[in-house]
């Protein structure tokens, strides 16, 4: 097995692109060449720890250049690319193929797969930190942005599917705001789609969040109203006025985190991990706790971030 002498470097592909290593300031210089950059992520995430065929890397990135002008690219660009990241990043199987060594630069898209295939969502969605590329624009590559479009599409949904888990399992757990959270975010990250919104508003109101469960609703109807000239579809409305009846007579299941804690399964007895969520979800209970001194002073040394928003959207 091939051991590198260098430590790895690392691309963030979801979200802003970076680069990120020991050698990464040394690096910059490739993410000033937008073509190039796309070059080595192409071949990174498409190849997944393989190859990829020059023929097919030409096709992408030089489509109306004659062969020889585009082979001739492709080699300086491979060139540049071994001078800005070491000799041994890119590999070669003959003349035909072009690789990127995986214990040379790893790239957060593919963990990001690997940990949704193996069922890790909360470790996964720490990776997410935004659509794949996002902002990212290579000139005269119409393939390469379909690429990406259809990269992104994959890698979102792969998100989407990951909170609509946690949030599933969050309401099995007895963890309603958990479980809010965590469907509202999916429904962030989900292709617009009816459906998805009736998911959302089953949700809330079965963890209790009634409130949240008609503000959806909200904003579904205004999404309708200004880009389709609509209004929420018949089985939609059904559901709502299910969730609405049951506040107006004042039926509200007890909340979920409620009947845990009857059921002698409060936040003591729970593991460290739902016990943070629960705070997390709950910032007014631990700022209740903050140390006398800092209660004395006025200063608060474990001051908790903000709520997480919302989001945009739908969801409001």
């Amino acid at each position: 097995m091939y051991e590198s002498p260098h430590d790895p470097l690392s691309l963030q592909l979801l979200g802003p692109l970076a680069l990120t290593g020991p050698e990464a300031p040394r690096a910059q210089l490739l993410l000033r060449q937008p073509k190039r950059t796309a070059l080595l992520v192409y071949a990174l995430v498409q190849a997944e720890g393989a190859f990829v065929t020059r023929d097919a890397l030409l096709s992408v990135f030089w489509p109306e250049s004659d062969t020889e002008r585009a082979r001739n690219a492709l080699r300086q660009s491979l060139a540049f690319i071994r001078s800005s990241l070491g000799s041994d990043v890119i590999e070669t199987r003959g003349r035909q193929s072009v690789g990127v060594c995986g214990a040379r630069l790893t790239c957060d898209a593919l963990r990001f797969e690997k940990l949704i295939e193996a069922g890790a969502s909360a470790d996964a969605l720490s990776l997410y930190r935004g659509d794949f590329l996002s902002g990212f624009h290579v000139d005269g590559s119409r393939a390469f942005a379909d690429w990406v479009d259809r990269r992104r599409d994959r890698l979102r949904e792969g998100a989407a599917g990951a909170a609509w888990c946690l949030a599933y399992s969050s309401a099995s757990d007895g963890l309603a705001p958990a479980a809010s959270f965590w469907g509202k975010r999916a429904l962030e990250l989900s292709p617009f789609r009816e459906t998805e919104v009736q998911r959302l508003i089953e949700l809330l109101d079965r963890v209790g969040d009634r409130g949240g469960a008609l503000r959806a609703y909200r904003g579904l109807e205004a999404h309708l109203r200004a880009e389709y000239e609509s209004e929420p579809s018949p089985e939609t409305k059904r559901l709502v006025a299910r969730v609405r009846s049951r506040t107006e007579a004042g039926s509200d299941p007890t909340p979920l985190h409620t009947q845990a804690r009857r059921g002698g399964l409060d936040r003591r007895g729970l593991s460290d991990r739902r016990r943070g969520q629960l705070e997390f979800e709950h910032p007014e209970r631990r700022i209740t706790r903050r140390r006398k001194s800092a209660r004395r002073t006025g200063h608060d040394r474990r001051n908790p971030p903000p709520f997480p928003g919302e989001g945009s959207g739908l969801v409001t």
